[in-house]
């Protein structure tokens, strides 16, 4: 009787092991989908310094060249193949800046490149994709509209980060965007868990080295810091120390400031320490639109591009100038030395918010 009785327990409890393994499977180190099986995708192009850049393409092999004639600055070295595709390191001399013209095969391809030989003028802010129901073909429309030389991302671009294809699905919904403006990335919790390297190696094919560590950028007189998501705070300080620049904007995931669903980040210990030290901070997470001012820094939450939105209340406190469920999409434009920020309802094309930042 009591053999029957053990067995019956370790029955039930390998049942409700293997029900919560199904339920959780996504969220195992171990866990990856098959690749893709639709046609290679790419390129598109990251910024690493001044006047050099990095250009992936998913998928096999892909011998690129540079097509004669094409800028004349531009060279292009041997692909790299690894198991996620082929990378390119893209170099950029000379004083006209052209768009690098590429051959494929019998195809040409025209990657924009102007982050890396040219001070952009106009930026773009998008977050929060995570493979959601509310994206449309009108969004994107939108932002190819405004022209943008630069592409920066707040995180989540994925669902499961273990998943390929959720990576695939973001790249191939947003690929008229990405293969015409560079991009920097801030990687958020979606995008790594600690306990599946795979997801650390796919983040940082797919958002360019978003999950390596901070990275900055730097043209002109715009300074842009990139963090990913759960850097510490001291960290996070001497690098917002080490920006130069007259113009300076911090990007990362989470909002130092928020009345939104997921709250302020660092416990609200941040926006104080930034001061004077910054203008402008940019951020995803909360999945809905907010505007603090705080010791003079403008901080910016953008509404999710496609992600479930959640519902922002006007707060009572703290410097909250705008709360909105829907400005998916920053607009940011340098004309001399004033930056012209619009947040926007891509769906709409509802201009949602406005101001200006004198550097």
């Amino acid at each position: 009787m009591r053999l029957r009785t053990k067995l019956t327990v370790l029955l039930a409890l390998l049942v409700g092991a293997l029900s919560w393994a199904a339920l959780f499977f996504p969220l195992s180190p171990f866990y990856s989908r098959n690749d893709p099986s639709s046609v290679p995708l790419g390129p598109w192009l990251t910024p690493l310094s001044e006047g050099k850049g990095l250009l992936r393409v998913e998928g096999p092999e892909r011998p690129l060249g540079v097509v004669g004639g094409a800028g004349g600055a531009w060279a292009l070295d041997q692909g790299r193949k690894t198991d996620l595709g082929t990378e390119y390191e893209v170099r950029f001399s000379g004083s006209d800046c052209e768009n690098l013209q590429l051959l494929d095969g019998d195809k040409q391809l025209e990657v924009a490149g102007a982050a890396l030989c040219s001070v952009p003028r106009r930026m773009v802010f998008l977050a929060d994709y995570q493979n959601g129901g509310e994206f449309s073909a009108g969004k994107l429309e939108a932002v190819l509209a405004f022209g943008p030389d630069l592409f920066l991302f707040g995180g989540d671009a994925v669902r499961y980060p273990a998943d390929r294809r959720d990576w695939h699905d973001y790249v191939s919904t947003l690929g008229p965007l990405l293969s015409r403006v560079p991009l920097l990335a801030a990687a958020g919790n979606h995008d790594f868990r600690p306990l599946q390297p795979i997801s650390d190696e796919l983040c940082n094919w797919y958002l360019g080295g978003a999950c390596q560590g901070p990275q900055v950028y730097e043209r002109g007189p715009l300074s842009v810091l990139l963090l990913p998501w759960g850097l510490p705070l001291d960290e996070l300080l001497s690098q917002v120390e080490a920006l130069r620049g007259p113009l300076k904007i911090l990007v990362l995931h989470q909002a130092p400031l928020s009345d939104g669903f997921h709250g302020s980040a660092y416990d609200e210990r941040l926006p104080p320490l930034l001061a004077g030290k910054v203008q402008l901070v940019l951020s995803g997470h909360n999945h809905g639109y907010e505007r603090f001012f705080v010791g003079g820094v403008h901080f910016v939450t953008v509404s999710s591009l496609a992600a479930e939105r959640y519902r922002q209340l006007p707060g009572l406190t703290r410097g909250q100038v705008k709360a909105d469920c829907c400005a998916d999409g920053i607009f940011l434009e340098v004309l001399g030395g004033t930056l012209q920020v619009q947040a926007r309802n891509l769906d709409s094309g509802a201009q949602v918010d406005d101001f200006t930042i004198d550097f």
